[in-house]
């Protein structure tokens, strides 16, 4: 027998049947139970692991029927299904991640997520089979057809990685790896730039979307060289005065190599490798075959360069610069300089090493930035200059920001040879027209 108490709910006596109140699923019946009435929840189903449940009251009974109905919407006969076990966990890992504002479900994703970056770099290649593949390509010229000098760099960053990571996959390899690897190879702070641009290329190839062997390029997160920002080095006009006169009194080979670089803006490789026959009237025509970037340009032929090409006394066939003994006989002249130069001479039958103590080294491009740097002082366009030298504008703005006074750079170029009487080719007047719009024309 059940009776309607005044506040609603409903009392059964002792021996009387179960009301259902609630006859859709999940059921909710009022049972008589330890000596008061509760109100029995029946989740069961088939398909659906459900149970009994009691509450005190019928509006706690009709709270919990809600809950189910939200559980079984929003995660099926699963949520419904979990054991007793698996939902304490969820709770108590419910409470762990609380105080950082996360669920359960974003913390399952992130430790998904960890298992498969763990897994991709389980099945990741290998990077000594890689670097020789990178090594092959590279001298397949498939892509692009690169000087030998360039291979060169390239062999080195493949014995660099083979030496030290052959057995390594590739996604497991970390910066912090990398940095340690390169320390220990040793060398110059620009050595150790130069082998990590080298490693930074290998990462880049491997991450084209036609291979895809890594996402990304951990020598990005290294600092430690890359931070080092440091301005170009320039000549000042009598220090650059002081290679040339050198070069006419002790070093006649060197001069035009010198000459087609201070005066030319050409990088070393190039200057060293340019024939007469890429000489015209108002041109050096550098083939795409010596250029560091494989692409042909023309280099205007400034009125200084023109008396120092006019100047030379000799055969105007083949190499501008000969070839013969060319690495002595720029380390010789370089130590005259005063830059730290190791040389070897014989002394008594014996070989001696002699070396600069405490000297300079010599400064990387220092020629080519000083023809850069002065032809900006002396007022011309950064577009123009970047043709002229092979370069793009931002690689012109990035690394010519040195102030230089025009008068520096109009000294700068009356550096002439010194059996010429006068600089009249140069005067002041004339200087803005050393480098013309558009390659000269």
């Amino acid at each position: 027998m059940v009776t309607v108490l005044e506040d609603g709910t409903m009392q059964t006596k002792a021996g009387s049947k179960k009301k259902t109140i609630r006859e859709e699923w999940p059921i909710i019946r009022v049972v008589f139970k330890n000596g008061k009435n509760q109100y029995l929840i029946d989740s069961r189903k088939t398909g659906y692991n459900g149970k009994q449940e009691f509450r005190p009251t019928k509006g706690e009974a009709e709270k919990r029927v809600r809950e189910i109905l939200e559980d079984f919407e929003q995660e099926g006969t699963s949520g419904g299904s979990m054991d007793s076990a698996l939902r304490t966990y969820a709770i108590k890992a419910d409470e762990i991640l609380k105080p950082f504002g996360k669920s359960v479900l974003q913390a399952a994703e992130h430790y998904r997520d960890f298992l498969q970056a763990q897994l991709s770099k389980e099945n990741s290649r290998f990077i000594g089979e890689l670097a020789d593949e990178w090594l092959a390509f590279k001298e397949s010229g498939s892509k692009q057809t690169l000087r030998s000098a360039t291979i060169k760099g390239i062999k080195k960053g493949r014995n660099f990685l083979v030496n030290n990571f052959k057995d390594v996959r590739i996604m497991s390899l970390d910066a912090n790896t990398i940095e340690k690897a390169i320390d220990k190879n040793g060398g110059a702070t620009r050595t150790r730039i130069n082998m990590l641009s080298l490693v930074s290329q290998f990462f880049n190839w491997s991450m084209e979307k036609t291979r895809g062997y890594c996402k990304e390029n951990p020598c990005e997160d290294i600092k430690a060289y890359t931070a080092e920002e440091r301005e170009v080095a320039i000549l000042t006009p009598e220090r650059a005065k002081n290679f040339m006169t050198l070069c006419e009194s002790k070093y006649s080979s060197l001069t035009l190599y010198h000459a087609l670089q201070l005066f030319g803006g050409l990088r070393p490789e190039e200057a060293r490798q340019i024939q007469w026959e890429n000489i015209s009237e108002g041109f050096v025509y550098v083939p795409k075959s010596i250029s560091k970037v494989c692409d042909d340009r023309n280099a205007p032929i400034t009125p200084t360069l023109k008396i120092w090409l006019d100047t030379f006394q000799g055969k105007r066939n083949g190499f501008v610069t000969p070839q013969t003994n060319f690495v002595n006989v720029l380390k010789k002249f370089r130590f005259d300089m005063g830059y730290a130069v190791m040389l070897v001479k014989k002394e008594k039958g014996k070989s001696v090493k002699i070396k600069n103590e405490g000297a300079p080294l010599y400064p990387t491009d220092c020629c080519r930035h000083s023809y850069a740097s002065y032809m900006l002082a002396i007022g011309t366009h950064k577009g123009d200059l970047a043709e002229n030298m092979g370069n793009s504008i931002p690689v012109i703005k990035k690394h010519y920001k040195k102030i230089v006074a025009k008068k520096e750079g109009e000294k700068f170029f009356t550096i002439v040879p010194c059996q010429y009487a006068e600089a009249t080719a140069v005067k002041k007047n004339n200087l803005r027209n050393l480098i013309k719009r558009k390659g000269g024309k």
